[in-house]
C-alpha cells in the first residue's frame, strides 16, 4: 500500500525531470551515507554544503582528484520526505562540470530512497540558479527577507 509520502515523491518526480549530466573525467566519487557522515571532514570553503549535514539522515556525494576533495553535494533530510540539496566546489575546480554532475546524481539517489530533493539558493546567486535549471529543477517559490 502506498503512503502519502510515496504518492508525493511520485508526483514530484513527474514534475521535475533530473537531466543526465556527463560524468567529469579525472575524478573519483564517493557517497557518505548517514551512518558515515561523522567520518566526513571538509575545509571551511565547503560550508555552503556541509551546513546541511547536521540534519539526521543526511548524506553527501564527494568528488576527489588525487585524494583531494574538490567538490561536494549534500542532502539534508528536513522531514519525512523532503531533502534540501547543497553544493560547493573548490575555487580551482570550478567550470569542470562537477557541481552539475553531483547535484544531478544526489538528486537521483534521493528519489531512489523515496525522498523529494529540492534545491535552494539566494535569488541573487545567478550561477547557482542556472546550475539548478541545467540539472532540471524549476522555480517553485521565492523567499524574501528584510531587516
Amino acid at each position: 500500500m502506498r503512503t502519502d509520502a510515496d504518492r508525493a515523491v511520485a508526483a514530484y518526480a513527474r514534475l521535475i525531470e533530473i537531466r543526465s549530466i556527463a560524468k567529469p573525467e579525472g575524478y573519483s566519487f564517493r557517497y557518505y551515507l548517514p551512518e558515515e557522515i561523522n567520518e566526513f571532514d571538509a575545509s571551511p570553503e565547503f560550508e555552503p554544503a556541509t551546513s546541511r549535514l547536521t540534519f539526521p539522515g543526511s548524506f553527501a556525494l564527494a568528488a576527489y582528484a588525487d585524494s583531494k576533495l574538490d567538490a561536494l553535494a549534500t542532502c539534508g533530510k528536513e522531514n519525512e520526505c523532503m531533502y534540501q540539496i547543497g553544493v560547493a566546489t573548490s575555487t580551482d575546480c570550478r567550470h569542470h562540470g562537477l557541481a552539475k554532475y553531483l547535484v544531478a546524481e544526489i538528486s537521483r539517489y534521493t528519489y531512489e530512497i523515496s525522498g523529494i530533493p529540492y534545491y535552494s539558493t539566494w535569488l541573487t546567486n545567478i550561477k547557482s540558479l542556472m546550475l539548478a535549471e541545467t540539472v532540471g529543477y524549476r522555480y517553485a517559490w521565492t523567499e524574501i527577507y528584510s531587516m
